[in-house]
């Protein structure tokens, strides 16, 4: 019987799953939404049970598509949304805080108040020290609930344990790695890191390989266990792609460094997978990081009410003059890569405030100008060179060909939208298959088609930008004039 891999993405707006056989051909796609619950705008969770219904629905729907086909599955890989953190009770499996989802910014304050060890917590780890990663919020949990049997780590732990039956509390390195308590230098929980933290080292989870075995679902071995980005750029690897943008809930720019990390300023430096049961070998990535995508889709069509859907946003973005658009700094929270700047204003440039139309088109350019930025930046560092282009570019908002090209034309690179935008569920399958196949199977498909080029054209983009750009620079210097600053329309 013909072997089927299933790679399964749990994210932030809903848990995505493919099928792929050993040429890493596509056999069907599945997908269920999830709900954030959004208390204010620091405080921003989601149900874990509903996250671990929506995992098992994906994979009970792809199982019953395998037995339609005649084919067998035989693994799973995972791919989870990172930084997020639950709290749950070892014995009964009851959850007892929802997650702490990688937007929340409640430990902002904490953070603050340890600015002296911002140094060493970011030599250490390759990281930022931002609300967004993990270790505020393990230690935030870790006072609420100061017993042991209460188990507190990020999502993969959860689901693992209760979707894999593995009774086992364990993660795995591209999970750990983006905690602020995991050392790259060592590959295990730092106790300098843990202290700064204020963290119990003994309560964290055991830190396995990424490419291994993970317990199993209906008597199907989970092989492969990774970070959601990290799941992305593992299945183009397979075709030949070293670098990905992936435009989805967050911006993710990440490219392939080898055996060794890579560091750079304002740029995050992390564990790629793992793998070996005795003694492990690492994979390392670059990443630049923008939030100013999912949540910005997310703004026009909840908070302003200007538009309904993408493909409407879409449309406007064409409609709209480029003479009547204004110019819109909207970091919604914090700047991102390379400065991760929190706290900034989101302000406009030119708007008479008659229609929201053109401030919709502004919010686009202003998703791209952030990637834009840090492909201008990579590529000055030498980081992303032109042995990387065309760009590949994946996610749900690569769908929009006005912010495409304006990313091509900010950035003067050529774009390559990938024909599969699921990208990280079928990076979660292509781990699943190499760790149950122990390397690249043979026959396995070289590249994955692209669906369109983007190259680089004369506009008026460049331009914008600098404007862009100058008034990023007055935000972060508290110096925006008061008509700039944004607020709703009554």
């Amino acid at each position: 019987m013909e072997k089927l891999f299933l790679g399964i993405d749990q994210g932030s707006s809903g848990t995505k799953g493919v099928l792929l056989d050993m040429h890493g051909q596509h056999y069907q796609e599945f997908s269920v939404p999830v709900s954030t619950h959004v208390i204010d705008e620091m405080q921003i969770e989601q149900d874990p049970l509903e996250l671990l219904r929506s995992v098992r629905h994906v994979a009970d729907d792809a199982l019953r598509a395998a037995d339609r086909l005649r084919k067998h599955i035989a693994g799973i890989g995972l791919s989870l949304q990172r930084s997020g953190v639950c709290a749950w009770d070892s014995e009964s499996g009851a959850v007892l805080h929802r997650l702490i989802t990688h937007r929340d910014r409640r430990t902002k304050a904490q953070l603050d108040e340890m600015n002296e060890s911002h140094a060493i917590i970011t030599r250490k780890s390759g990281l930022p020290v931002v609300p967004h990663y993990a270790a505020g919020k393990i230690a935030l949990l870790q006072r609420e609930f100061p017993d042991p049997k209460a188990l507190i780590s990020t999502l993969d732990s959860f689901i693992v344990q209760r979707f894999a039956g593995d009774s086992r509390f364990i993660t795995e390195d591209s999970m750990a790695a983006r905690t602020m308590l995991y050392g790259l230098g060592t590959a295990a929980w730092d106790d300098e890191l843990c202290q700064i933290f204020s963290v119990q080292a003994s309560r964290l989870p055991t830190i396995s390989s990424s490419l291994g075995q993970h317990g199993t679902y209906r008597g199907i071995p989970i092989t492969a266990m990774l970070g959601d980005q990290q799941a992305s750029l593992f299945g183009r690897m397979a075709e030949g792609i070293n670098a990905l943008l992936n435009i989805g809930t967050i911006s993710s720019l990440a490219i392939f460094t080898g055996d060794s990390p890579v560091f750079q300023q304002g740029f995050v430096t992390s564990v790629l997978y793992s793998e070996g049961s005795v003694q492990r070998e690492f994979k390392y990535i670059l990443e630049a990081i923008s939030g100013a995508s999912g949540p910005l889709i997310d703004f026009i069509v909840k908070d302003l009410g200007a538009a309904q859907s993408i493909d409407e946003i879409a449309q406007i973005c064409v409609a709209v003059p480029e003479e009547q658009c204004p110019v819109a700094f909207f970091p919604l929270g914090s700047s991102g890569s390379p400065d991760w700047t929190p706290g900034l204003p989101n302000v406009v440039k030119g708007w008479d405030r008659t229609s929201q139309r053109p401030l919709v088109r502004a919010l686009i350019e202003n998703m791209g100008n952030f990637i834009a930025q840090s492909i201008l930046l990579l590529s000055e560092t030498g980081i992303l060179t032109p042995q990387h282009y065309p760009l590949a570019v994946s996610g749900g908002l690569s769908d929009l060909d006005f912010l495409m090209q304006h990313i091509a034309d900010v950035s003067g690179v050529e774009l390559s939208r990938l024909s599969s935008r699921e990208a990280t569920a079928r990076g979660a399958a292509i781990a699943s298959m190499y760790s149950w196949n122990k390397g690249k199977p043979r026959g396995m498909v070289p590249r994955h088609p692209e669906k369109r080029l983007f190259k680089p054209q004369v506009s008026k983009a460049r331009e914008r930008f600098a404007v862009w750009r100058d008034l990023r620079e007055q935000a972060s210097r508290g110096e925006v004039p008061t008509e700039y600053f944004f607020t709703l329309p009554e």
